[in-house]
Protein backbone atom coordinates (compact mmCIF):
# COMPACT_ATOMS: atom_id res chain seq x y z
CA UNK A 1 0.00 0.00 0.00
CA UNK A 2 2.76 2.40 1.32
CA UNK A 3 4.61 1.64 -2.23
CA UNK A 4 1.35 2.39 -4.47
CA UNK A 5 1.18 5.57 -2.44
CA UNK A 6 4.08 6.63 -3.98
CA UNK A 7 3.38 5.27 -7.59
CA UNK A 8 0.29 7.71 -7.07
CA UNK A 9 2.67 10.58 -5.81
CA UNK A 10 5.16 9.70 -8.41
CA UNK A 11 2.31 10.06 -11.52
CA UNK A 12 0.39 12.85 -9.86
CA UNK A 13 3.66 15.02 -10.02
CA UNK A 14 4.44 13.95 -13.58
CA UNK A 15 1.11 14.91 -14.32
CA UNK A 16 1.61 18.04 -13.20
CA UNK A 17 5.01 18.87 -14.27
CA UNK A 18 3.43 18.02 -17.97
CA UNK A 19 0.54 20.38 -17.27
CA UNK A 20 3.11 22.98 -15.58
CA UNK A 21 5.36 22.83 -18.69
CA UNK A 22 2.55 22.92 -21.77
CA UNK A 23 1.28 26.25 -19.95
CA UNK A 24 4.52 27.59 -20.01
CA UNK A 25 5.01 26.41 -23.44
CA UNK A 26 2.00 28.09 -24.65
CA UNK A 27 2.88 31.53 -22.82
CA UNK A 28 6.21 31.82 -24.29
CA UNK A 29 4.30 31.00 -27.73
CA UNK A 30 2.34 34.02 -26.93
CA UNK A 31 4.18 36.65 -25.49
CA UNK A 32 6.84 36.30 -28.66
CA UNK A 33 4.03 36.18 -30.92
CA UNK A 34 2.12 39.88 -29.44
CA UNK A 35 5.99 40.91 -28.58
CA UNK A 36 7.57 40.38 -32.50
CA UNK A 37 3.84 41.76 -33.73
CA UNK A 38 4.37 45.40 -31.92
CA UNK A 39 8.17 45.51 -32.30
CA UNK A 40 9.01 45.90 -29.12
CA UNK A 41 6.74 49.31 -28.41
CA UNK A 42 4.35 47.98 -25.71
CA UNK A 43 5.22 48.19 -22.38
CA UNK A 44 1.79 45.94 -21.85
CA UNK A 45 3.38 42.46 -22.27
CA UNK A 46 1.87 40.31 -19.10
CA UNK A 47 2.69 36.67 -19.15
CA UNK A 48 0.22 36.41 -16.34
CA UNK A 49 -2.35 37.36 -18.59
CA UNK A 50 -1.47 34.23 -20.90
CA UNK A 51 -0.56 31.82 -17.87
CA UNK A 52 -4.28 32.22 -16.37
CA UNK A 53 -5.89 32.09 -19.93
CA UNK A 54 -3.15 28.86 -20.79
CA UNK A 55 -4.70 27.48 -17.47
CA UNK A 56 -8.37 28.23 -18.06
CA UNK A 57 -8.26 26.02 -21.33
CA UNK A 58 -6.87 23.30 -19.13
CA UNK A 59 -9.94 23.28 -16.38
CA UNK A 60 -8.16 24.81 -13.84
CA UNK A 61 -9.20 28.59 -12.28
CA UNK A 62 -6.53 30.28 -13.26
CA UNK A 63 -2.10 29.89 -12.59
CA UNK A 64 -2.31 30.76 -9.05
CA UNK A 65 -4.44 27.70 -8.95
CA UNK A 66 -2.02 25.38 -10.66
CA UNK A 67 0.96 26.72 -8.95
CA UNK A 68 -0.78 26.08 -5.45
CA UNK A 69 -1.42 22.47 -6.32
CA UNK A 70 2.12 22.19 -8.11
CA UNK A 71 3.62 23.72 -5.18
CA UNK A 72 1.99 20.95 -2.84
CA UNK A 73 3.00 17.98 -4.61
CA UNK A 74 6.52 18.76 -6.02
CA UNK A 75 7.19 21.12 -3.26
CA UNK A 76 7.60 25.13 -3.21
CA UNK A 77 11.53 24.90 -3.73
CA UNK A 78 11.01 22.60 -6.64
CA UNK A 79 8.37 24.35 -8.38
CA UNK A 80 10.14 28.25 -8.10
CA UNK A 81 13.28 26.49 -9.41
CA UNK A 82 11.19 25.01 -12.31
CA UNK A 83 9.49 28.70 -12.66
CA UNK A 84 12.80 30.27 -12.62
CA UNK A 85 13.42 28.08 -15.32
CA UNK A 86 10.82 29.26 -17.80
CA UNK A 87 11.24 33.02 -16.69
CA UNK A 88 14.53 32.88 -18.33
CA UNK A 89 13.47 31.25 -21.05
CA UNK A 90 10.71 33.28 -21.83
CA UNK A 91 13.40 36.53 -21.60
CA UNK A 92 15.76 34.03 -24.07
CA UNK A 93 12.88 33.69 -26.34
CA UNK A 94 11.90 37.64 -26.18
CA UNK A 95 15.66 38.59 -27.28
CA UNK A 96 15.82 36.17 -29.82
CA UNK A 97 13.17 37.72 -30.85
CA UNK A 98 14.21 41.73 -30.60
CA UNK A 99 17.63 40.38 -32.62
CA UNK A 100 15.50 39.03 -35.51
CA UNK A 101 13.35 42.10 -35.84
CA UNK A 102 15.97 45.05 -35.20
CA UNK A 103 13.73 45.38 -32.07
CA UNK A 104 16.15 48.24 -30.23
CA UNK A 105 17.61 47.02 -26.46
CA UNK A 106 14.92 46.93 -23.78
CA UNK A 107 16.68 49.46 -21.80
CA UNK A 108 16.66 51.80 -24.16
CA UNK A 109 12.79 51.37 -25.01
CA UNK A 110 11.62 51.17 -20.92
CA UNK A 111 13.46 53.75 -20.28
CA UNK A 112 12.23 56.31 -22.85
CA UNK A 113 8.49 55.26 -22.20
CA UNK A 114 8.67 55.47 -18.57
CA UNK A 115 10.08 59.01 -18.60
CA UNK A 116 7.31 59.64 -21.48
CA UNK A 117 4.83 58.48 -19.04
CA UNK A 118 5.83 60.44 -15.76
CA UNK A 119 7.80 63.42 -17.30
CA UNK A 120 4.91 65.82 -16.46
CA UNK A 121 4.77 64.86 -13.10
CA UNK A 122 4.31 67.41 -10.10
CA UNK A 123 3.85 65.04 -7.00
CA UNK A 124 5.52 61.71 -6.06
CA UNK A 125 4.01 59.24 -3.24
CA UNK A 126 6.72 57.38 -1.63
CA UNK A 127 5.26 54.29 -0.28
CA UNK A 128 5.45 50.72 0.86
CA UNK A 129 5.29 48.39 -2.37
CA UNK A 130 2.79 45.95 -0.46
CA UNK A 131 -0.50 45.22 -2.08
CA UNK A 132 -1.51 44.94 1.88
CA UNK A 133 -3.64 47.74 3.37
CA UNK A 134 -1.17 47.50 6.85
CA UNK A 135 2.20 48.62 4.76
CA UNK A 136 0.63 50.21 1.54
CA UNK A 137 0.23 53.75 3.40
CA UNK A 138 1.90 56.70 2.47
CA UNK A 139 5.68 57.01 3.79
CA UNK A 140 6.35 60.61 2.36
CA UNK A 141 4.80 63.28 -0.05
CA UNK A 142 7.46 65.01 -2.57
CA UNK A 143 6.12 68.07 -4.13
CA UNK A 144 9.55 70.15 -5.04
CA UNK A 145 9.43 70.39 -9.14
CA UNK A 146 12.56 70.96 -9.30
CA UNK A 147 13.35 67.85 -7.26
CA UNK A 148 11.19 65.56 -8.96
CA UNK A 149 12.63 66.68 -12.79
CA UNK A 150 15.97 65.84 -11.13
CA UNK A 151 14.77 62.63 -10.23
CA UNK A 152 13.39 61.93 -13.79
CA UNK A 153 16.59 62.97 -15.46
CA UNK A 154 18.41 60.63 -13.34
CA UNK A 155 16.62 57.45 -14.75
CA UNK A 156 18.57 55.11 -16.36
CA UNK A 157 19.15 51.44 -16.79
CA UNK A 158 22.16 48.95 -16.93
CA UNK A 159 20.22 45.64 -18.07
CA UNK A 160 16.94 43.86 -18.49
CA UNK A 161 16.16 40.86 -15.87
CA UNK A 162 13.13 38.05 -16.37
CA UNK A 163 9.90 38.90 -15.37
CA UNK A 164 9.43 39.00 -11.67
CA UNK A 165 5.66 39.32 -10.00
CA UNK A 166 6.48 40.21 -6.58
CA UNK A 167 4.79 43.53 -5.47
CA UNK A 168 8.21 45.38 -4.38
CA UNK A 169 9.62 46.89 -1.39
CA UNK A 170 9.18 50.85 -2.55
CA UNK A 171 6.66 51.95 -4.54
CA UNK A 172 6.97 55.07 -5.81
CA UNK A 173 3.20 56.54 -7.27
CA UNK A 174 4.01 59.97 -9.90
CA UNK A 175 0.90 62.38 -10.12
CA UNK A 176 0.02 65.05 -11.89
CA UNK A 177 -2.65 66.52 -9.85
CA UNK A 178 -4.80 63.95 -8.86
CA UNK A 179 -3.59 61.91 -11.88
CA UNK A 180 -1.91 58.92 -11.20
CA UNK A 181 0.88 58.32 -14.52
CA UNK A 182 2.23 54.99 -13.04
CA UNK A 183 3.87 53.09 -9.89
CA UNK A 184 7.13 52.61 -10.22
CA UNK A 185 8.36 49.32 -7.90
CA UNK A 186 11.61 48.98 -6.84
CA UNK A 187 11.46 44.99 -6.30
CA UNK A 188 13.80 43.18 -3.51
CA UNK A 189 15.58 46.68 -3.32
CA UNK A 190 17.25 45.46 -7.01
CA UNK A 191 15.15 45.74 -9.98
CA UNK A 192 12.50 48.23 -11.42
CA UNK A 193 9.26 47.88 -12.76
CA UNK A 194 6.11 49.75 -13.43
CA UNK A 195 2.32 49.50 -13.98
CA UNK A 196 1.79 49.66 -17.58
CA UNK A 197 4.78 47.08 -17.20
CA UNK A 198 6.92 44.99 -19.80
CA UNK A 199 7.23 41.38 -19.17
CA UNK A 200 10.33 42.08 -17.69
CA UNK A 201 12.27 44.02 -14.96
CA UNK A 202 15.24 46.88 -15.07
CA UNK A 203 18.12 46.98 -13.04
CA UNK A 204 18.75 50.73 -12.09
CA UNK A 205 22.04 52.00 -13.12
CA UNK A 206 24.90 53.28 -10.40
CA UNK A 207 23.96 57.06 -10.90
CA UNK A 208 20.12 56.44 -10.72
CA UNK A 209 20.76 54.03 -7.21
CA UNK A 210 22.82 56.88 -6.10
CA UNK A 211 20.58 59.40 -6.86
CA UNK A 212 17.96 57.14 -5.31
CA UNK A 213 19.55 56.99 -2.33
CA UNK A 214 20.78 60.68 -1.40
CA UNK A 215 17.00 61.51 -2.04
CA UNK A 216 15.47 59.49 0.34
CA UNK A 217 18.26 59.76 2.97
CA UNK A 218 17.32 63.10 2.62
CA UNK A 219 13.71 62.86 3.46
CA UNK A 220 14.49 60.25 5.92
CA UNK A 221 12.99 62.06 8.90
CA UNK A 222 9.91 62.27 6.78
CA UNK A 223 9.33 58.75 6.68
CA UNK A 224 5.66 58.38 8.49
CA UNK A 225 5.13 54.42 9.81
CA UNK A 226 1.84 53.94 10.33
CA UNK A 227 1.30 54.37 14.23
CA UNK A 228 -1.54 52.87 14.77
CA UNK A 229 -0.71 49.41 13.60
CA UNK A 230 3.32 49.81 13.94
CA UNK A 231 3.09 48.80 17.81
CA UNK A 232 1.66 45.47 17.16
CA UNK A 233 2.76 45.27 13.34
CA UNK A 234 6.12 46.92 12.97
CA UNK A 235 6.93 47.71 9.33
CA UNK A 236 9.87 45.11 8.29
CA UNK A 237 9.65 46.18 4.62
CA UNK A 238 9.89 50.09 6.33
CA UNK A 239 12.99 48.75 8.07
CA UNK A 240 14.93 47.17 5.32
CA UNK A 241 14.17 50.49 3.05
CA UNK A 242 15.98 52.73 5.95
CA UNK A 243 18.73 49.92 6.19
CA UNK A 244 19.37 50.32 2.44
CA UNK A 245 19.62 53.90 2.21
CA UNK A 246 21.97 54.86 5.07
Amino acid sequence: MFITSILISCQSQKDYLEVFNKVWSETIDDCVKEYSSNQGVSLEIKPSVYLNKACSSLGYRDYKELRMKASLLIGPYNFAENEHKMTLLLDERLNETRLNYNIPEPTVVAKNQLITLIDSANKIVVRSGSPSSLYGHPYFIETSQSIIDRLISEIDFDSSTPWCDCPGDLCLDFYKGDKLLASVQYIHLKVLTWKPFRYTCFTPSKKTIEYLKIWLNNNKDKFNEDKENSIKNPDPILKSIIKWIE
